[in-house]
């Protein structure tokens, strides 16, 4: 089973995930409060105050949200507070505190309090421990994944209970109905997603630079067949994995980033660690040029590709130079 996550413990999370689907994402209600939050029309206003009210200004993450969000409902905010604790309950590169300060502090705008009960379920550092890392776009663009959450919820809400139902009641139906959100095939939110709904079935692979490697280490599949293939036939090729190492080890509890299984795929070069590539430079340097002599260098490229990781990198080169 996927479940199984080498020394994590998966089982609170799992649990907890479950009640998300019936609470939420089916009655339609909080699982912090109890409140009517989780509606299309409360995600409308999401998509109204956030969505397309993107700030690329000053501030971090989280101030740039109480801005974005002012003018928004109580029961949207508080909606805002629960899909980020949906979106930290996997990721264990950011530590269960960091996590619990800012889902409190958006949720505090709704003025809405939180029960005990549902704290301690929720909240906890075991509830919010997480059993795998994300890449580092994951943080780094996390509002481009609260976009996807945001439309993922709005389409959903607005189904037919029954067919609610329907499309959670098994993996397949899921992944496939998940291709009608936009940038679907680029979100690492999707892949959570599916672990946590279907953990039997779906592995604590977040990252997609670790998905590709594990596919093309340990099965026929080339590079460009590769890039043809949707994520849910990725999904696949991982599971049909699965189901031939659990026979060849004779047992469920296998798990891609622990023995039997995790010097199989990873590359002696590759700095991975419980789905955490360690950037490629994708990003150019660029020499100020004005002077001949100058040492100064602009590292400049698109956000998660190791800039900042790098730049150590190069400034022993200049060292050793200089």
């Amino acid at each position: 089973m996927a479940r199984y996550c080498g020394g994590r413990n998966s089982g609170l999370l799992i649990s907890n995930a479950n009640e998300f689907k019936e609470v939420c994402l089916i009655q339609g209600k909080s699982m912090f409060t109890d409140k009517p939050v989780w509606t299309s029309e409360h995600c409308n206003e999401l998509i109204v105050h956030f969505v397309k009210n993107l700030d690329e200004g000053e501030g971090n993450f989280i101030e740039k949200l109480e801005i974005q969000l002012a003018d928004a409902s109580p029961e949207a905010k508080a909606l805002s507070a629960e899909m980020l604790w949906l979106m930290f309950l996997c990721p264990s590169n950011t530590g269960p505190a960091s996590k619990r300060k800012s889902i409190e502090r958006v949720f505090s705008w709704s003025h809405f309090q939180i029960e005990q009960t549902k704290w301690e379920l929720y909240l906890s550092d075991e509830a919010l421990t997480g059993i795998g890392s994300v890449g580092i776009a994951y943080n780094t663009g996390r509002w481009r994944e609260l976009v996807y959450l945001i439309r993922f919820a709005e389409k959903f809400l607005k189904l037919d209970p029954t067919y609610k139902k329907l499309v959670l009641s098994e993996h397949h139906q899921f992944a496939k109905w998940l291709e009608s959100v936009d940038d679907n095939e680029n979100r690492q939110l999707r892949h959570i997603l599916l672990f946590l709904f279907f953990p039997d079935e779906h592995e604590r692979i977040f990252a997609e630079p670790v998905r590709k490697e594990i596919i093309l280490k340990l099965t026929d599949i080339s590079k460009a067949e590769y890039r043809k293939l949707k994520s849910r036939d990725i999904d696949e090729e991982l599971l049909k994995l699965r189901k031939q190492f659990e026979q060849e080890f004779g047992t469920t509890d296998i798990d891609y980033y622990v023995e039997p299984l995790k010097t199989k795929w990873k590359s002696a070069e590759a700095k991975v660690c419980d789905g955490v590539q360690e950037p490629k430079e994708d990003y150019a340097v660029k020499k100020l040029e004005r002077y001949a002599n100058s040492l100064n260098q602009i590292l400049y490229g698109p956000p998660g590709t190791g800039k900042t990781y790098n730049t150590i990198n190069q400034a022993l080169a200049i060292v050793v130079v200089a």
